[in-house]
């Protein structure tokens, strides 16, 4: 995937699943790691940010 196709997904909001709770999130970058999609995440309403891997939020590389 490229750059650019990677791209589509900064600034996307999506939820987050963690623990059978969903909460929402807006994605900051995005990466392609060993094959698979990565996104930073930053809480909505919230502070800080972390790498989770696109499928737990519901986006797939098929979508850009």
């Amino acid at each position: 995937m490229s750059v650019r196709e990677l791209a589509k997904f900064i600034d996307k909001e999506c939820l987050l699943g963690i623990d059978g709770m969903k909460f929402p999130v807006k994605v900051a970058d995005v990466k392609q790691s060993y094959g698979n999609l990565r996104c930073l995440v930053q809480p909505i309403g919230g502070a800080g940010g972390a790498w989770v891997d696109a499928s737990r939020l519901g986006i797939t590389g098929e979508e850009a």
